[in-house]
């Protein structure tokens, strides 16, 4: 132990941080008392080798391990990661905006030198996916550099250009989706996550991405005017002004502006793009969405004549391969509308997509069906013995961005309906 605190003095030294003033073991750890921290670091034994935290709970990074105790890079920052905020150790979090007709990513530059930033692109169906390492590129990578511009990378932005709407200028890509996630410097997608609420994962696979997803609305038309959407990513401060923008029709009157509406549970709420205070709430309600869920379907009616996509940015769902999401009463002879709330496209016949308490009949009128609008028509889906059928229209699955209906069949397993669970 001797050893170990002169070690750590010449590292304390080394680094500025200041001398340890002193070891001691408290039973339930190892405490590292400092003349910086009037709280004290807390070095705490785990399985043999030791973590560093600081005052406020947040680790260090890097290991002493037994047998000499040795160093692994990375304590204190020193050739390593390190842990920024909530985000996991050598990961760097990252926000995502609209910048006109860009993509603009940011990240806090000064905590994060020399970040790395990977991206992921995918054509609006749902490809979000951390199973296959290599799809996800360094943005400077030959293949997809001419897309970005990386002259303010050094601060702490990098922009993906012309990545917003449906123009496709010459010499540009305009994904229908695209994830970013950022390594600090020295650390890769292989490196072994040194947080311990992440053990046995690396870097890659607990990085928190954010994304860009193009989401289509249709043109007002005498059949349906009501466009059934969702945001398959996480919107911060539940703002339409910030998940949507003025991306839409805006009139400084209401009728003549595109609207949105959220049921509440008992009545519909009403906002509307108005040309100079943009969204506005028509009801009187503030404005209330839980993005990222799986009821999070909405309704937009169109003012204009026109089909257009929407670019909506967010954070991808944290663990979402792990959380689960419930539609609940879903009750007979109603109509639901809920969307798929995560970035991933799903086959409606794949696990959890035919509850036990669902109707299925291989009489379509008898069964649970699924309806979605394509801006022309109906297309639907209903529930035989042997999973979901085609019934009419085009065929379709569970995609992102897309707001579908779901129809409680004949026969109920109860008053209000089943509960449906889904698995990401």
């Amino acid at each position: 132990m001797k050893n170990l605190v002169s070690i750590l003095i010449v590292l304390l030294a080394a680094v500025g941080v200041g001398y340890a003033d002193k070891l001691t073991n408290s039973g339930a750890g190892v405490i590292l008392y400092d003349n910086i921290n009037s709280g004290g670091s807390v070095m705490q034994d785990t399985a043999k080798s030791y973590m560093l935290k600081d005052s406020k709970g947040d680790w260090f990074g890097g290991k002493v391990g037994g047998g000499g105790y040795s160093f692994t890079p990375g304590l204190f920052g020193l050739g390593g990661g390190t842990k920024i905020g909530d985000a996991p150790w050598g990961t760097v979090p990252l926000t995502i905006a609209r910048d006109g007709e860009n993509i603009k990513i940011s990240w806090d530059a000064a905590k994060a030198p020399g970040a790395q930033i990977y991206v992921l692109t995918g054509d609006g169906t749902g490809k979000f996916q951390k199973n296959v390492p290599a799809d996800w590129k360094l943005y400077a990578d030959s293949s997809i550099a001419g897309q970005f511009n990386a002259g303010s990378v050094a601060t702490g932005i990098l922009y993906h250009n012309k990545q917003v709407g449906a123009a496709v200028p010459s010499g540009y890509s305009n994904h229908g989706e695209a994830y970013y996630y950022g390594l600090q410097a020295g650390v890769t997608p292989t490196t072994p996550c040194q947080d311990p609420l992440y053990t046995g994962k690396t870097c890659f696979e607990v990085a928190p991405a954010v994304g860009k997803v193009n989401v289509p609305i249709f043109k007002a038309s005498s059949g349906d005017k009501y466009t059934r959407f969702s945001f398959p990513l996480i919107v911060s401060n539940n703002e339409l002004n910030e998940a949507v923008g003025n991306q839409l029709h805006a009139d400084a009157s209401p009728s003549k502006a595109d609207q949105i509406l959220e049921w509440s549970g008992s009545k519909w709420n009403v906002y509307y793009l108005d040309s100079t205070k943009g969204w506005t709430s028509l009801s009187g309600d503030p404005f209330g969405m839980v993005f990222g869920e799986g009821f999070a379907a909405f309704i937009i009616k169109r003012a204009s004549q026109t089909t257009t996509p929407i670019t909506v940015v967010g954070a991808v769902k944290a663990d979402q391969f792990k959380i689960a999401d419930t539609y609940k009463n879903l009750a007979k002879d109603t109509y639901t509308i809920f969307a798929n709330p995560f970035p991933k496209y799903r086959l409606l016949n794949e696990a959890n997509f035919a509850p036990s308490g669902a109707v299925a009949n291989d009489s379509p009128a008898k069964s649970d069906q699924i309806l979605v609008w394509t801006g022309d028509s109906w297309t639907i889906k209903y529930l035989s013995t042997t999973g979901w059928q085609q019934l009419s229209g085009s065929a379709f699955e569970f995609s992102p961005g897309i707001g579908y209906t779901y129809l409680k069949g004949g026969a109920n397993t109860g008053p209000n309906g089943f509960n449906w669970t889904l698995n990401p």
